[in-house]
């Protein structure tokens, strides 16, 4: 009986640290698949992102490089300042008969327990990155971009370069927040700084264009990690009705005399995990065609390839007081303390460690095909079909430069080596429609709007508070003034939603339970539900010369 305590014991605490290393690759992948093409362009947004046959000027150098072609002669400067706004929130509640080994007073689903906001997690706080390893909570967040584009006088060519945000998420979680436990605090970004370009006519119909990208990306993530599971429990359980029987006394083989130190508690914080890491330069390339074979017809194509992502940077773990002392206890005992070396467990748990990591990510290629049909004079539809290729992140290997005490202990369980760590993520490639309107209300003023359903890659069973989004409806609105032939602005409102359900053990990253279920799911047997809002107030100027 005692031995298959102790072996729990033992099993327990290998499970419960080893929870931590798993969520160190996870922040930076499926933010991308859910962020991508909101911080661009705003007449673009306006139209649901439906303009691979429309591209919006100097912008085109990301939707279609071959749109270029349609700027006039001389030079086109771009000033573009998006301001979004974010709100996420979840709710949790405990189905009928939860409990983790007996214990069922988890403060989570407590509304009137003090350190907890009780049910419910909310957060609003936008967060970027700022080079040299800050991250700022600004209080009017707006992202600049510029773009200068040129063709000479009636040439069949235009060059041009611009920057934007391709990639642009980041939120922070407060102190009590219950969602802290997948992600208390994240940044995210892909930054292109220079996309030297260029569009020629290759004929009266038929464009051509080609850009390359050169970019700056980087992610930050902090979040607190707790593990809901049988193995935990059985600690707990051990602590609080075996050991105040038996600690001290000596007298029982195989019990140490510390017992199980200070214990472990399912519902508490057992280790907080810091991530940062950059790509200061990254390439991509783009390349796109533009068919008008009519004036009240065309057909564009778009291109976006892979772009390598070779993030470099530091990770630090700071372990509770109870993951610490559990894996103390366990060397009061020689027997016990003979069988944790000789299985290649770590004899202790630090109160911190630290080290660099490196991890590689290919941003998918994409595609998208899209048409524009003029209608009436005045009236103009567009419609695009887009395809990314999110499949190709099934699984993410992070690479340490020392073995760490839970590295060790993913050595044992058969899943890590000591230096290296290979997640799953079962991710999906999906393709949806996006659809815009156009109407020209006279010579100064352009109307839009437009409707992007958006297919998430990540699936159902995948669903996480990390990544707080299924399924998406993007909708914008906005408006063109030209004030003379040499200046003009873009204004548009974008607004997306999406909403998702997770019922207990739905999620294999959320809240599955089982005792062989070595994912992270620090929600195990509750009901999720995530909601989450995104707002978007943007304009361009574009002043010609």
């Amino acid at each position: 009986m005692w031995n298959n305590c102790i072996e729990s014991v033992r099993a327990s605490c290998v499970k419960a640290a080893f929870v931590a290393v798993v969520v160190l690759a996870t922040p930076s992948t499926a933010w991308s698949a859910l962020a991508e093409n909101l911080t661009v362009s705003p007449r673009a947004l306006s139209m649901g992102n439906a303009v691979t046959a429309d591209p919006p000027g100097v912008h085109s150098v990301h939707y279609n490089p071959a749109g270029l072609i349609n700027l006039p002669n001389g030079g086109t400067n771009t000033l573009t300042l998006l301001a979004p706004t974010f709100k996420t929130g979840a709710r949790f509640r405990a189905p009928e008969g939860y409990e983790v080994f007996g214990f069922s007073d988890d403060p989570i689903i407590d509304t009137s327990h003090p350190e907890y906001q009780g049910n419910t997690s909310f957060t609003d706080k936008l967060t970027l990155y700022v080079p040299g390893g800050d991250i700022v909570e600004p209080e009017a967040f707006t992202v600049p971009t510029a773009g200068l584009a040129y063709r000479p006088e009636d040439a069949p060519y235009v060059i041009a370069s611009t920057s934007y945000a391709p990639l642009a998420a980041g939120y922070q979680r407060g102190e009590d927040d219950p969602g802290r436990f997948q992600g208390k605090t994240l940044a995210l970004q892909r930054i292109t700084l220079l996309s030297p370009s260029i569009a020629v006519q290759v004929n009266e119909n038929f464009a051509f264009g080609a850009s390359i990208g050169m970019s700056y990306s980087a992610f930050f993530m902090d979040l607190d990690m707790r593990s809901p599971n049988e193995f935990v429990g059985v600690v707990r359980f051990l602590k609080e009705d075996v050991c105040p029987v038996f600690e001290g006394s000596g007298a029982i083989p195989f019990i140490p005399p510390d017992c199980v130190g200070d214990g472990l508690n399912p519902f508490d914080t057992l280790t907080s995990i810091t991530l940062e890491a950059t790509d200061p330069f990254g390439l991509s390339y783009n390349l796109g065609f533009l068919w008008e074979p009519d004036p009240a017809l065309s057909i564009g194509m778009v291109y976006q390839s892979e772009a390598e992502m070779n993030f470099r940077g530091e990770f630090q773990t700071r372990n509770s007081e109870g993951l610490v002392t559990t894996f103390d206890a366990l060397q009061g005992d020689p027997f016990i303390a003979a069988i944790v070396q000789i299985l290649g467990l770590p004899t202790n748990v630090p109160e911190e460690e630290q080290g660099d990591f490196r991890l590689d990510l290919t941003l998918p290629e994409h595609v998208a095909i899209g048409t524009k049909l003029q209608v009436t004079d005045r009236l103009q539809f567009n419609l695009d079909w887009r395809w990314t290729d999110w499949e190709k992140w099934a699984q993410l290997d992070m690479i340490l430069n020392r073995g760490t005490a839970l590295t060790q202990l993913g050595s044992f369980l058969g899943v890590t080596t000591l230096t290296q760590l290979s997640i799953p993520q079962g991710f999906v490639s999906r393709a949806h429609f996006a659809f815009g309107a156009k109407y020209h209300l006279n010579s100064r003023w352009e109307l839009r709007a437009g409707w992007e359903p958006r297919k998430s890659s990540v699936p159902d069973d995948k669903v996480s508070l990390l990544v707080p989004f299924s399924d998406a409806n993007l909708y914008g609105v906005g408006v063109g003034y030209k004030m003379s032939n040499n200046q003009s602005f873009d204004f548009s409102l974008a607004y997306m939603e999406s909403k998702v359900s997770a019922p207990a053990n739905s999620s294999t990253s959320l809240n599955a339970t089982g005792i062989d279920n070595i994912v992270y799911n620090p929600y195990a047997g509750l009901d999720v539900d995530i909601e989450t809002e995104v707002f978007i107030a943007a304009i361009t100027a574009t002043m010609r010369f």
